[in-house]
């Protein structure tokens, strides 16, 4: 299996790093280039009101702004008049450090693009394939899919914190969460439960037992992921089969990704807590997902769901 993983999910090479690397600074140079106007028009305001130009003085911009702008606006000149002071200041330390964080700007002004939901047929059909020709990564994927872990989760966590219980209506799956990277606090919950009520449809039961015979063939110390491996390559190696699959006119549309399984966990969770007016309890759907906040969930997986795309 370890064989397989590696011929799967190969190493990037070092010189594929510093050539990302390269990519990422220029992105941020040019992310610098399009806050300078903003701080053009801060600076004139600090200037006509007599006030020092820097971070402190920025509340004062708000209170004016944001009788004119909408708040959203707002956010987007502010973040960016930030991080053109702080390249000001230090300009080496602030490309490095938090103008590489140019993404979060981006996306305050670029829609949100969520991972595509697959259709059942599709899903189905991708999950064969996978059984078929990496069983390692079809465990990933339905894993994601049944209990809505992360990629990194399940990098983390190995075979013995993952305990399947098959019942009359489906697999319950109880994980030990502690060794996994999301837990940062003694506090925090450290057990994942999802009852078999809330797992993948009757038409995946054959996928999901193949799934949990290969993860009962697994040593208990080994990682669900393989080690050394990133999402970044498990989602580039959904997009060649799925390359396969259209080639063969058997799906269309954008290729998914590894939260396109995940989504279909937590589309699952909200639904189950909506009531019968459509108010989605996101306390308890909140329980079911590694999101500590309802907040958090419902942000993320509330706004914007997509249909599945025939």
């Amino acid at each position: 299996m370890g064989c397989q993983a590696r011929k799967y999910f190969p190493h990037h090479l070092s010189e594929a790093e510093a050539l990302r690397g390269e990519e990422i600074r220029n992105a941020a140079l040019k992310e610098i280039t399009s806050c300078k106007s903003v701080y053009r028009i801060f600076k004139r305001f600090c200037k006509i009101n007599g006030i020092r130009c820097g971070i402190a003085s920025l509340p004062f911009y708000i209170a004016q702004t944001e009788k004119v702008l909408g708040i959203r606006t707002v956010r987007l000149y502010t973040k960016r008049i930030r991080k053109y002071i702080r390249f000001l200041q230090d300009s080496e330390s602030a490309l490095f450090s938090g103008l590489l964080k140019y993404c979060d700007s981006t996306a305050c002004t670029a829609p949100r693009r969520h991972a595509r939901d697959l259709t059942v047929d599709q899903t189905l059909r991708l999950l064969q394939m996978l059984n078929e020709k990496n069983e390692r990564a079809f465990l990933v994927a339905v894993l994601m899919a049944s209990t809505g872990l992360r990629y990194i989760d399940l990098k983390y966590l190995p075979r013995s914190c993952i305990r399947s219980t098959s019942t009359p209506s489906g697999f319950r799956f109880q994980i030990d969460i502690k060794k996994s990277k999301v837990v940062r606090s003694d506090w925090l919950r450290q057990e994942l439960v999802v009852p078999a009520r809330l797992g993948l449809p009757e038409l995946f039961t054959d996928s999901v037992r193949d799934a949990v015979n290969v993860l009962d063939s697994m040593d208990a110390r080994e990682k669900i992921a393989p080690e050394g491996s990133s999402v970044d390559e498990f989602n580039q190696y959904l997009k060649e089969q799925w390359k396969i699959l259209c080639k063969k006119g058997e799906v269309q549309g954008r290729y998914p990704t590894s939260y396109s399984f995940r989504r279909m966990a937590m589309n699952r969770f909200i639904e189950s807590n909506r009531d019968g007016e459509g108010v989605v309890d996101w306390d308890r759907a909140a329980t079911f997902s590694l999101h500590f906040r309802a907040g958090t969930l419902r942000a993320f997986y509330y706004k914007g769901l997509s249909t599945p795309e025939e």
